[in-house]
């Protein structure tokens, strides 16, 4: 069982170094980006709710989905942040108001690579 864990908290911190990397690839290509347009971020993108649970498979999944909606609708930081936490539902809100009663001013996360980190780790806890 503690090889289990082990092998887990690997590949967790595996597909963080992946999001990490993702992460500044797709500010890079959003600097660059020449047809770009700033009115697009007003629009607010429809993403999947998200019930928790103990599978990470599925906390993986879902993440997935919501960054391929905020790469293509060019969806600001702090604005992914305040998407993503109205999408948590059931299980998903319990563990993020827990998570965030831990922290004495409120939110811990000031972005969405921050929260997937989180969340991660968190699900990967309840195994």
């Amino acid at each position: 069982m503690r090889k289990d864990k082990e092998q887990s908290d690997q590949r967790i911190q595996e597909h963080i170094q992946r999001l990490e990397a993702k992460e500044q690839e797709r500010k890079a290509r959003k600097k660059g980006h020449s047809r770009w347009n700033p009115s697009q971020e007003k629009q607010t993108p429809k993403i999947p709710k998200f019930y928790g649970g103990s599978d990470p498979k599925i906390f993986l999944d879902w993440e997935a989905k919501v960054d391929q909606i905020f790469n293509e609708n060019h969806v600001k930081d702090q604005a992914q942040v305040d998407i993503v936490v109205l999408g948590f539902l059931e299980y998903a809100n319990t563990l993020w108001h827990k998570v965030c009663k831990n922290y004495d001013q409120g939110s811990p996360s000031a972005s969405w690579i921050n929260i997937k980190t989180l969340m991660c780790y968190v699900c990967a806890s309840l195994l």
